[in-house]
């Protein structure tokens, strides 16, 4: 049971990462019209003074809302529910970072 609230919480605490360079090139290919590589996306996220952090972070969250949702949604059964938990608890854990980084 533990175990498994533990790798929904991995789950919450990746999945943001690999889904924050999706929305940095959507946004700018949104914006500038420019069709940006992945390499342009990962160094624009290394710019400091253009990114605002905690708008980045909690629009990556979303990935965590699709999981979360799903795993309420197609659980079978209550075990799928840990991982559903853990998933909580990451996004609760980036909502503190979010907040650390805004005020």
């Amino acid at each position: 049971m533990k175990d498994k609230i533990i790798f929904g919480f991995l789950i919450g605490l990746i999945s943001p990462l690999f889904f924050m360079p999706l929305i940095v090139w959507f946004f700018n290919f949104l914006y500038s019209n420019i069709f940006l590589s992945l390499f342009e996306t990962l160094s624009f996220i290394r710019n400091l003074n253009s990114v605002d952090y905690p708008s980045l972070i909690s629009l990556s969250l979303i990935i965590n809302l699709i999981l979360f949702l799903s795993f309420l949604k197609f659980s079978k059964s209550s075990f799928t529910l840990y991982y559903a938990r853990g998933i909580l608890f990451s996004t609760f854990l980036y909502g503190m970072v979010i907040l650390v980084l805004k005020f």
